[in-house]
């Protein structure tokens, strides 16, 4: 699935992306992963702290494949977002 489909996909179904990591941004209660895709942007919701700490140790330009539930959510990118996902690191930024 491209990061464009997740707006059109029904609320609590399962959807996978895989994509670089655009940005994060950590609030006090939840961070959220920016992932690009060849179709544009997808935001992903991570609350869980093991999930966190994964995510604070893959640079920007990482690539990773995000499975997660679909949540409607009209401020996310494509007007839906991740929610509860499993992030599997496929490749980390190339070091020049």
């Amino acid at each position: 699935m491209l990061a464009r489909d997740l707006g059109s996909t029904a609320s609590g179904e399962r959807a996978t992306l895989a994509g670089w990591v655009h940005r994060r941004r950590k609030l006090a209660s939840v961070t959220f992963l920016v992932l690009r895709d060849r179709s544009g942007l997808a935001q992903v919701v991570v609350k869980d702290d093991e999930t966190v700490r994964q995510l604070a140790g893959l640079p920007e330009e990482s690539v990773v494949e995000v499975t997660g539930t679909v949540s409607a959510n009209a401020s996310a990118p494509g007007g839906a977002e991740l929610v509860e996902p499993t992030i599997t690191p496929l490749t980390e930024r190339a070091v020049a």
